[in-house]
C-alpha cells in the first residue's frame, strides 16, 4: 500500500516545482504587461497634449499676421490708400486699377 501512496505522491508532485516557477513568471509577465499598457496610454495622452499645444502655438503666430492684414484691409476700405514704408514724398502710390481690384476682392 505504501508503494501506491508513494507512486501517487510522485505522480502528482514530480513537476510541482516547475509549475510553481512558471506560475510566478506568468504573474510577473502579466504585471509587466499592465505596466506597459499604462505607460503606453500615458504616451498617447502626452502626444494628444503636444498636438493641442502645437495647434495653439500656431494660432498665436497666425494671430499677429492676420491682425496686420486686417489693419491694411481696413486702411484700404476706409481711406482708400495703402500706407507704405518710407518718407511721404519718396513713395509712389500703387496704380488705381490695382486698388479697385483689391477693394472689390475685400468687399466680396
Amino acid at each position: 500500500m505504501s508503494f501506491v501512496m508513494d507512486a501517487l505522491t510522485e505522480l502528482f508532485g514530480y513537476n510541482r516545482g516547475n509549475f510553481m516557477f512558471d506560475r510566478k513568471l506568468r504573474q510577473e509577465r502579466e504585471y509587466m504587461e499592465q505596466d506597459m499598457r499604462i505607460k503606453q496610454f500615458l504616451l498617447y495622452r502626452e502626444d494628444v497634449r503636444d498636438l493641442a499645444d502645437l495647434t495653439i502655438s500656431k494660432m498665436d503666430s497666425y494671430l499677429m499676421v492676420s491682425l496686420l492684414e486686417i489693419g491694411c484691409c481696413l486702411d484700404l476700405l476706409v481711406e482708400g490708400v495703402i500706407r507704405g514704408a518710407g518718407p511721404e514724398d519718396s513713395r509712389t502710390p500703387p496704380p488705381t486699377w490695382l486698388l479697385w481690384l483689391y477693394t472689390i476682392s475685400l468687399a466680396e
